[in-house]
């Protein structure tokens, strides 16, 4: 077995165990009594926050990440004053993504000069939304559950509360709504795509819709699993020894009258 097999199979193993604990420790039930382990919690709001071990958290997605890459920062201050020591892959996975126009600013330098970004969101500030859309309006589809394609392969992810399947919004790129028409799509559904990647510069930037995918509930399940390390393999596995930079300064809590550009 070689090395990369090694880390994957030890990162699924963490991933089960974890799940397990987690499992037994909220529900104090033998695991053996389900088919499957299932979160038992009455914390099921989607802040995909990471480090967090409960359903919509993130923290199992973000072991998934840093076992592909050499190291990982967490960025909670400015980006204006980062040093660019190494290449890395920005990552910000959550429901709203927000930067200062010059932040977005020093990190679209960032990646023009050889880093890459992966941005997983449901909606953008303004000045960032306009990087990159003519318009803030893309497809979606209301479904409890999706079938994602990736060329060769296909997930089935499902939006789950306690053990109920829930019917929501699951976003999709307009193909004219994108400002960079050159884009690749790497993974689709309803013939859509909703995970892309743009060049930009000497580096890369990759665009991928509902966050949700990418939740501690969804990687306990093998579809949901084998759907997270498609992405990860995608956004890093073309560049070895990167660093990974978790941007959270751009995790943006809102109401609806304050998401501005601003």
């Amino acid at each position: 077995m070689n090395k990369k097999a090694l880390v994957i199979g030890g990162v699924f193993a963490f991933i089960v165990i974890v799940g397990m604990v987690y499992f037994i420790s909220n529900s104090g039930g033998d695991p053996s009594a389900s088919e499957k382990p299932q979160f038992v919690s009455d914390k099921w709001n989607e802040n995909y926050v990471l480090d967090d071990k409960n359903p919509c958290g993130t923290i199992l997605f973000k072991e998934l990440m840093e076992s592909k890459a050499d190291s990982a920062l967490v960025i909670t201050d400015s980006l204006c004053h980062l040093r660019s020591d190494t290449l890395s892959t920005f990552v910000f996975v959550g429901d709203k993504f927000s930067l200062h126009p010059d932040e977005f600013d020093s990190l679209i330098r960032q990646v023009e000069n050889g880093n890459d970004l992966f941005l997983s969101f449901h909606e953008m500030t303004d000045n960032i939304n306009e990087f990159f859309f003519y318009d803030i309006y893309n497809f979606w589809n209301f479904d409890d559950d999706v079938v994602v394609f990736t060329g060769k392969d296909s997930f089935n992810l499902s939006f789950v509360y306690q053990t109920d399947t829930i019917a929501r919004i699951w976003k999709l790129f307009d193909y004219d709504n994108l400002i960079d028409s050159t884009y690749d799509t790497l993974s689709y559904f309803m013939e859509t795509p909703n995970f892309i990647r743009m060049d930009l510069g000497k580096g890369n930037v990759f665009l991928h819709f509902n966050p949700e995918m990418l939740v501690n509930y969804q990687l306990l399940e093998k579809q949901g699993f084998n759907h997270a390390s498609f992405v990860a393999e995608q956004v890093l596995q073309p560049k070895q020894n990167r660093r990974i930079k978790w941007l959270e300064l751009g995790r943006l809590t809102y109401t609806d009258s304050d998401f501005t550009s601003d």
